[in-house]
């Protein structure tokens, strides 16, 4: 039978007192005391192999050699330490072998929890352990330069993704004649929140688009927008007519990109729709 003693552990504002237990009792009681309430309850104690560092809230005060210390009450109340059975999951380093979507591209060094990278990449065979041979291989990749250009970075994935789900509003004169120029588009972003840099990252349809023409109210056509000079990605634009007289105004569309609108052209037309490039994939 092993000693019994008393432990104290602090959370928060409750405090947690254990009053002694044999060993050898299957069913000893255990006595709960916090600030609110005391209980007593029964439990099964189980073998477990965790570990549990305390440390004595109170030290042992100095005696004399041969006598034996002076053991207070005080002196068998501790404080936990650390628990190994609640550690945090380690960080480990793994090489990418492919590409993976919001991860990193091949080659890459990620770093990641022992148990996510397990499960999320090793297990799949999307990673390995970082080896010098797996190391010193993606630094000969990070050198190939027609390799880099046809990589995505986790930023550039995001704004892709999201451009590919936008439904633009290509809002145009009711009373003044137009023709669909790039700078109507980049002033369309721009209402959107989205900042374009110059006309030149924004290809229209080969075919002109003119109006005002109320025929072609609340129709779509497509645009593709150039991400870092090297991306391409289709955006989806609907058209919409609006006056500067109040009376004239057409009514706003409310939710437009949740509805099927008819195509200005139609979609196998290569020369009006552009396809994203296999790097938006």
């Amino acid at each position: 039978m092993l000693p019994r003693y008393n432990t104290l552990l602090k959370y928060g504002q409750n405090v947690l007192a254990y009053r002694p237990i044999p060993i050898t009792n299957l069913n000893p009681p255990l006595l709960l005391l916090n600030s609110a309430s005391l209980q007593l309850q029964c439990f099964n104690p189980a073998p477990s192999r965790a570990t549990h560092i305390l440390r004595r809230t109170y030290g042992v005060d100095l005696y004399k050699r041969g006598n034996k210390p002076n053991l207070t009450e005080k002196t068998f109340f501790y404080e936990l330490v650390e628990n190994t059975d609640r550690k945090p999951d380690a960080m480990i380093d793994v090489v990418l072998t492919s590409r993976v979507p919001g991860i990193g591209n091949k080659g890459d060094v990620i770093s990641m929890k022992r148990t996510s990278a397990y499960y999320k990449l090793l297990l799949p065979g999307y990673a390995d352990y970082a080896t010098p041979e797996l190391l010193e291989y993606s630094n000969n990749l990070k050198k190939d330069t027609a390799l880099k250009e046809k990589e995505v970075s986790l930023s550039e994935e995001v704004c892709i993704g999201y451009l590919q789900k936008k439904c633009l509003l290509v809002i145009m004169n009711k009373e003044t004649k137009w023709t669909l120029e790039p700078w109507h588009i980049r002033a369309s972003f721009r209402i959107s929140g989205i900042h374009v840099s110059s006309d030149d990252c924004i290809e229209i349809p080969t075919q002109p688009i003119t109006g005002p023409d109320l025929g072609l109210e609340g129709k779509e056509f497509f645009i593709t927008a150039i991400l870092n000079k090297k991306h391409k990605i289709k955006v989806r634009c609907r058209l919409h007519h609006w006056s500067t007289a109040i009376a004239d105004r057409l009514p706003y569309p409310k939710e437009y990109w949740l509805d099927d609108a008819e195509k200005i052209f139609p979609e196998g037309n290569e020369d009006t729709v552009v396809t994203p490039s296999n790097a938006t994939k």
